[in-house]
This record gives structure tokens, C-alpha cells and sequence, in this order.
């Protein structure tokens, strides 16, 4: 949700009786079309939602993170926050903006005592994601293949060979939730099979 009431009101009473506080958000709108049938309103929706959202929870959390003199954002990004694909300019676009978002409030997260990373994890297994899916249809779109030349496209381009799986953004997300690497901060990590290095 890119509506700050709504973040304020849901995290109001977090903090109250917490000594510690680790906050994952994830959130994430795509529209596949080709640049010249892209629309304003779409580019303009996507960074309300995936900018947006970050804005809105990272502002929310800074006074209860504050307080606790500690506290720790994940934010999880994409792949298409350090590369443009074809089909997904409001998308990567508005990905892009949250890796610069993440850098400016580690900074300010910091003077607090608390951090923030972000991982911008590769397409996942459609079957576990519907973003996949969408990602999918926009290079189905813009490159006219189908579905399987689709993910073998995308599989071949990981020197993993696989898209990812939840279970691999879990175990970072548990890396990044241990107290040794609370030094650790304004981070962007690659979760992609080494499709990005």
C-alpha cells in the first residue's frame, strides 16, 4: 500500500511493547507493454506503488526504530532494479528508484542505530510467483515467443541455470535478520544465479 495513512495506522501500535523490531516489506506492481503502448498513468501507478510503499513504510518505521535505538528494513527489490528489460519500463523504472531510496535511508537509518538492505532477486519459478508470470507475458509480448522459450530464455541467461525459488530469498532474508550483520547496511544484494555480479 502507497498510502502513508494506511502504513501509519497499521505499524502504530508496533513498538509499543518491543524491544527489537525487523520489518521485511515486499511489494511489487508490473505492467508489460512495449514503450509505445505504455501509458502515463501506468508509469505514474507503478512508482506510486513500488516506490511509493517504500517511502511510506520507511518513513512510518524511522521514529519506532528511534526509539528502540535500533530496528531493521528488508526491502525486497528486483532484478529489474539494476537492469531495464524489454516491456517493463514503468516497472524497472520504478525499481530502479527504490535502489537509490534504499542507499539515502540506510544513511539516515543509521544515525538512528538501525539499517536497511534490499535484495533484488531474478525472476522466480512462475508457479511461485505471479510477478514471474506477468514478467513472463512481457516477454512473450515484446519478444513474440512462447511461454517455454520464455523460461528457457530467462534460465539460460542465470549461470545457475534456474530461476529462483522462495526458499532462496528466505535464507537471505534469515542472513540478513542475525546480529552479525548489523554492520551491514544501504546494501543492494543480487539474488539472481549469478546473472548479475
Amino acid at each position: 500500500a502507497a498510502n502513508l495513512c494506511e502504513v501509519q495506522e497499521y505499524f502504530r501500535d508496533i513498538g509499543c511493547g518491543v524491544s527489537e523490531l525487523a520489518v521485511v516489506s515486499f511489494v511489487g506492481k508490473m505492467y508489460t507493454n512495449s514503450l509505445q503502448y505504455e501509458t502515463l498513468d501506468n508509469f505514474y501507478d507503478a512508482f506510486k506503488t513500488n516506490a511509493g510503499s517504500l517511502f511510506c513504510i520507511a518513513q512510518t518505521l524511522y521514529p519506532i526504530f528511534e526509539r528502540l535505538k535500533s530496528g531493521r528494513l528488508i526491502h525486497i527489490g528486483s532484478n529489474s532494479a539494476i537492469q531495464g528489460f524489454s516491456g517493463m519500463l514503468s516497472y524497472c523504472a520504478s525499481k530502479f528508484a527504490t535502489h537509490g531510496m534504499i542507499q539515502v535511508i540506510a544513511k539516515e537509518y543509521a544515525t538512528i542505530g538501525a539499517v536497511a538492505n534490499q535484495i533484488n532477486p531474478c525472476a522466480f519459478i512462475p508457479e511461485s510467483s505471479s510477478m514471474s508470470e506477468e514478467q513472463i507475458k512481457g516477454f512473450m509480448l515484446t519478444q513474440h515467443m512462447t511461454k517455454q522459450e520464455v523460461l528457457k530464455m530467462m534460465s539460460s541467461k542465470i549461470p545457475k541455470g534456474r530461476l529462483a525459488a522462495p526458499e532462496d530469498l528466505s535464507k537471505l532474508v534469515k542472513f540478513l535478520l542475525f546480529d552479525a550483520t548489523d554492520f551491514i547496511t544501504g546494501q543492494s544484494f543480487n539474488l539472481s544465479g549469478g546473472m548479475h555480479m
